[in-house]
């Protein structure tokens, strides 16, 4: 059996300990390339409140530059800062027992790892979260293509075909639904949302999903009960 991962907000607590020292060196930055800003923390706290409700940092920062009336110099500037040349300024955290939870897995199943964004920026947070690559039979990294399920769809089945196993065999965990798990979905994997994070809010349709887990050491029974089903 193959259980599949994401990365962020599945695996790291990319929302919590990432996200917000990178927004707030993004405003920084943008502030430097022309947007007005009055008040801070103010700022700050709406920006924060923006990216929270939009599925990426990429759109949440489109609209709220949109809605500042600002050049698109400060766009430029933040996508630099969230996603091309990231500084963290504070501890990255795994999720809640994730390498615990990894180590037990990988004694029963194959494990891959298939995430968004480039890949030494991916491999570092990993290194930085402890969380150990070695685990991984295959690692993809998605850092060209759309913001939406078809990005995964490709890596999934490739891994899928390469070890030979059949689609109920195969498990995939994350946490935005129309990113991880439509793709999988579609291929006839089983699939888990990590309800963390974004994976909180509405990313895509429930049909897709057939586990639902709000802490990772509710995937172990889980893989047990569909390795049994086939």
């Amino acid at each position: 059996m193959l259980i599949i991962f994401d990365l962020d907000d599945t695996l790291i607590d990319t929302s919590g300990s990432i996200i917000p020292g990178l927004l707030r060196n993004a405003l920084q930055a943008m502030q430097k390339k022309g947007l007005e800003v009055s008040d801070f923390d103010r700022t700050y706290q709406r920006l924060l409140h923006f990216d929270r409700n939009h599925p990426n940092s990429r759109s949440a920062l489109l609209e709220f530059l949109e809605i500042y009336g600002a050049p698109q110099a400060c766009y430029d500037e933040g996508i630099r800062e969230v996603y091309e040349e990231p500084i963290y300024s504070n501890p990255i955290q795994p999720i809640d027992d994730a390498i615990e939870v990894l180590n037990e897995l990988a004694e029963s199943y194959q494990l891959a790892l298939v995430t968004k964004g480039k890949e030494h920026i991916q491999k570092e947070k990993m290194r930085r979260a402890k969380i150990p690559i070695k685990l991984f039979r295959y690692l993809c990294f998605c850092e060209e293509g759309p913001l939406s399920g078809p990005g995964k769809k490709g890596f999934y089945e490739s891994i899928g075909r390469e070890i030979g196993i059949s689609p109920s065999q195969v498990l995939v965990c994350g946490d935005r639904i129309s990113i991880d798990l439509t793709p999988a979905k579609e291929l006839g994997y089983k699939t888990v949302q990590m309800r963390w994070g974004r994976g909180l809010g509405n990313t895509g349709l429930k049909k897709d999903v057939d586990y639902t887990i709000l802490h990772l050491n509710e995937l172990g029974p889980i893989a047990k009960q569909v390795k049994n089903m086939s």
